[in-house]
């Protein structure tokens, strides 16, 4: 007997019929409501929160450890621990954060071909497309949405793992889905029929895998040498896409630098100036980054953690409505601003970054990341929550815990480690880069004074950085519009030089030293 599951979401009611029992995140990423599942439905997170009721199985000890009393009492559970018994409501609330669209365009040779298409960037927790008139360029209409593929976990290890047991065709069909979405909103808002006449399709090395249905065991394990480069062009039919004729792949660098950087290093221009060191670094959940320098195009990858997503934060969250998104620490007192200036539900990276830095400026928090009790202005700010220290935002009841300050410590060793790394291998010192290109939506919406405070940048580059927003996706439209753009991308793929940094000395050596904070 089918029972129902109502809905209460941004866009309404929605009812769900379903044969119980089942559980409530499978039955939720059944009928793609968006839900995010960072650790894939593990149990581990504890970020795939729904207030519900109606017939629900009874909170397991990991869901009450999660939790907490309080919130349970409030109707919370965990999706990915709670089984649906029967009928059942649901509130979701607004999951969809605010996707980077815009970034640098650079002066592209048009091809001046009839017709119309579509870029696509591909990321991993957002995807964002862009139509055009092929002819001159212009730029019609603009669309994104959520990464679908989050329902299987925020970051891309976690995906691989799981097509590898099976779920490969799902993930493939969730973001190709997602895409004949997007395709189908670019041209109703354009007044068009589909399919366009070609589409671009960029993205890191492991979602042009799971688009394409091809197996990642290759860059799953050591030594990541991955079967397949793409640079191709595939009938949209082949692919699997209504939405276009042709579709072009752009080439991958390596298995953890992707088609994006390529794009993304086209649109930046990297290596217009041959004398001067420039990097390019695309910090998220994977951090990608480039250097050119002295003739030579070195790359490397290092894996970040998902903390500057939201995803790996106790309370943390996308850039959306009621993210904490900027702290400053001004004449002895923490002010901070929301997205959209509601009330404080979270932190997304941009404002976890910032409180680090408000905590290390006051002296709440030493070079070593243990948060500090006593010999600051905000002692009574300091509590304990399942055995650890946490620091409780002033005028909310939001905790920033030791653990959080643990996973912002790793990331930014990750990232700094890698950029010094590149460095090292091109025997140059920060000082000697002329501009570091700061892309995706972190990058972004980043404050370097913050990124400098905490060690995420050395102070000289971060003298340097400009943000360029989403740079992959400007890449994705050049080589859309022009077959010369296309080709220097191509080569630029081919020219490049993976560092490995997993066996590096000196990532290994910086890694740890980079785990301190800078000493105020």
């Amino acid at each position: 007997m089918s029972n129902t599951l109502s809905i209460l979401g941004s866009g309404g009611v929605r009812t769900l019929s379903f044969d119980p029992p089942i559980n409530l995140a499978a039955l939720l990423r059944l009928h793609e409501t968006g839900l995010e599942l960072p650790c894939g439905g593990a149990g581990r997170c504890g970020k795939c929160r729904v207030r519900a009721a109606g017939a629900l199985s009874q909170p397991s000890e990991r869901e009450q450890a999660l939790l907490g009393e309080a919130a349970l009492a409030d109707g919370w559970r965990l999706a990915c621990l709670t089984q649906v018994l029967g009928d059942c409501q649901a509130e979701l609330g607004g999951l969809q954060g605010r996707i980077l669209l815009e970034g640098l365009l650079p002066p592209i040779a048009l091809d001046g071909a009839p017709g119309v298409g579509a870029a696509v960037d591909v990321g991993t927790t957002t995807v964002a497309a862009y139509l055009y008139r092929l002819e001159d360029g212009k730029r019609l209409v603009t669309a994104s949405l959520p990464n679908p593929q989050r329902a299987f976990g925020a970051d891309v290890i976690t995906r691989i793992d799981h097509a590898l047991h099976g779920g490969g065709e799902a993930l493939r069909a969730a973001i190709l889905s997602c895409i004949e979405t997007l395709l189908a909103q670019l041209a109703r808002a354009a007044g068009l029929d589909l399919p366009m006449d070609r589409a671009v399709i960029t993205g890191n090395t492991a979602m042009l895998y799971l688009l394409t249905g091809r197996s990642p065991a290759s860059i799953a394990v050591a030594p990541f040498a991955q079967d397949h480069f793409f640079g191709e062009q595939l009938a949209g039919e082949t692919l699997g896409l209504r939405g276009a004729a042709a579709v072009y792949l752009p080439r991958c660098l390596s298995a953890y630098v992707g088609a994006d950087i390529a794009c993304a290093m086209e649109a930046c221009s990297l290596l217009d100036d041959a004398e001067a060191p420039s990097l390019l670094a695309d910090i998220g959940t994977n951090g990608e980054m480039a250097l050119y320098a002295g003739g030579k195009l070195l790359c490397c990858s290092t894996a970040a953690g998902p903390a500057f997503e939201g995803a790996g934060l106790s309370r943390g969250m996308t850039a959306r409505d009621g993210a904490v998104s900027t702290v400053d620490y001004v004449d002895g007192s923490l002010r901070f601003d929301t997205i959209g200036g509601a009330p404080a539900q979270g932190f997304c990276g941009s404002g976890a970054v910032d409180l680090v830095a408000a905590l290390l400026a006051c002296g709440a928090l030493d070079e070593t990341g243990a948060l500090q009790e006593e010999g600051h202005p905000f002692s009574a700010q300091i509590v304990q929550e399942n055995g650890q220290a946490a620091f409780c935002l002033p005028g909310t009841e939001l905790l920033f815990t030791q653990a959080d300050v643990r996973a912002i410590q790793l990331a930014k060793a990750a990232i700094c480690a890698g950029l010094l790394t590149l460095l090292s291998e091109a025997g140059l010192r920060p000082e000697a880069v002329r501009k570091l290109y700061l892309a995706g939506g972190f990058g972004n919406c980043l404050r370097v004074s913050s990124a400098s405070a905490i060690g995420l940048l050395p102070e000289a580059l971060a003298q340097r950085a400009v943000s360029v927003g989403n740079a992959a996706g400007m890449g994705a439209c050049m080589a859309l519009l022009s077959r010369r753009s296309l080709e220097d991308m191509d080569a630029l793929s081919r020219r490049a030089h993976t560092v490995e940094l997993s066996t590096h000395p000196v990532f290994m050596q910086e890694y740890i030293e980079q785990m301190f904070f800078p000493e105020i």
